[in-house]
């Protein structure tokens, strides 16, 4: 289970390492902006560091994970050396560089292709975001109602299908779900 939750965490959320790094300009002001239903500056982010919507909640935050949370904050905020940071970011841009060199820049899932895609513009490559962008038409198209994933659609259209239901079920069991 362990392994699973953190090859999804990971898979998903390994860009934003390399976006926490860059100085605030405006195109991360904008974007803090349209993500967030409140003032960015007024977000007490250690707060939220155990918060969970209930509807992904695994399993409850223990004890040794918030204080393992707590331990890791410290380190990053007050004893982490500079070069330490700058060698992870390096890693992370060439994690996302292989992902997307052997996916064709369709990435694995749609979240992490526009992670990914904010990742190597804010890098300053713009080859690769071009390639991004021509890709994009993989993952969205307009409806009446607007903007839509054809993945999400899909997933949820077979699984509302009673006679998938049963191998659905093996697949989660299989994928550990």
């Amino acid at each position: 289970m362990a392994g699973s939750v953190l090859s999804r965490s990971s898979t998903n959320f390994l860009p934003l390492c390399e976006q926490y790094r860059l100085s605030l300009n405006l195109f991360l002001e904008q974007l803090r902006t349209e993500i967030y239903i409140q003032p960015y500056s007024s977000i007490n982010f250690k707060d939220q560091r155990n918060n969970v919507a209930p509807t992904d909640l695994k399993r409850s935050p223990n004890a040794p994970l918030k204080v393992m949370n707590s331990m890791l904050s410290f380190w990053e905020s007050y004893l982490q050396p500079k070069w330490i940071h700058e060698k992870s970011n390096t890693a992370v841009l060439s994690v996302i560089r292989c992902e997307d060199e052997n996916t064709s820049y369709n990435d694995l899932a749609p979240v992490n292709k526009a992670f990914h895609m904010v990742a190597v513009n804010l890098s300053g490559n713009k080859e690769a975001t071009a390639r991004h962008a021509e890709k994009l038409s993989t993952y969205l198209w307009l409806r009446e109602k607007g903007m839509t994933s054809w993945r999400h659609k899909w997933k949820a259209g077979l699984g509302k299908r009673p006679e998938f239901r049963l191998m659905l079920e093996k697949a989660l069991q299989f994928l550990d779900i």
